[in-house]
């Protein structure tokens, strides 16, 4: 081999190994992020309280957080980890529970004052809702469970609805409805709603981080879980 070709053959060589390294390096970065996907409520209720300290914890993790309203929505996104309530829908997907919340209705004291309790499931559709999304329930939609309380769904509309829970609330806050929600969300808020009727609630919806059987991002998926049933368990 002439000495330029030796010349060109380590130049191609280092060109390769560049190549390589880069290629290593954009692969490694692609296994720190975590995507995840959760209802709207979850993400800004439940996420938004706790992801930062993870963060903190596990330097160099990346996160993509995406919203959904239904499980049929679940096929359609690419994700590790789903944070949803339990479902016993044909799913691939291991089911690790995380915490159970229950859903109850709530108004503001100048709303009580004008309007008054409920009195029964009948009279909730004399009241003013505000519900999560259209008038109808999403299979996701936990927030609009109020509009499915009467055997006749049709018999409760909505007074506002708003595909977002912390509108809901500001809503509720202004004196101008009332809303079905979790009384953990509630409390994590500070919010000063009243629980307008403590017999009428929604049985106990179990919150669990979803996850497939096999994954390139195995490792990160175990980390996430453990640093959420930490937080469970100290909770």
């Amino acid at each position: 081999m002439t000495e330029s070709g030796h010349f060109l053959s380590k130049k191609i060589k280092r060109i390769v190994l560049e190549d390589n390294l880069m290629r290593a390096s954009v692969s490694h970065k692609k296994k720190n992020v975590l995507k995840i996907i959760s209802t709207s409520s979850l993400i800004s209720n439940y996420l938004a309280k706790i992801l930062p300290l993870f963060l903190k914890e596990n330097k160099g993790v990346n996160v993509e957080i995406t919203s959904i309203d239904s499980y049929k929505n679940l096929k359609e996104h690419s994700y590790d980890v789903a944070l949803l309530p339990r479902t016993a829908h044909n799913t691939p997907l291991i089911q690790s529970e995380l915490f159970t919340m229950k859903l109850r209705l709530y108004a503001s004291n100048e709303y009580i004052s004008k309007h008054g309790f409920i009195t029964d499931i009948q009279d909730i559709q004399n009241h003013s809702l505000i519900t999560f999304g259209l008038q109808s329930k999403f299979d996701l939609g936990l927030s609009s469970w109020p509009l499915c309380a009467l055997e006749n769904p049709y018999q409760i509309k909505s007074h506002i609805s708003v595909n977002c829970v912390n509108t809901m609330i500001q809503f509720a806050e202004d004196g101008l409805g009332i809303i079905g929600i979790s009384d953990r969300f509630i409390k994590m808020k500070n919010s000063k709603l009243k629980n307008i009727c403590s017999d009428i609630h929604q049985d106990n919806v179990t919150i669990c981080i979803m996850y497939p059987s096999e994954s390139l991002n195995m490792s990160l998926i175990h980390i996430f879980k453990a640093f959420l049933l930490s937080i469970e368990k100290k909770s």
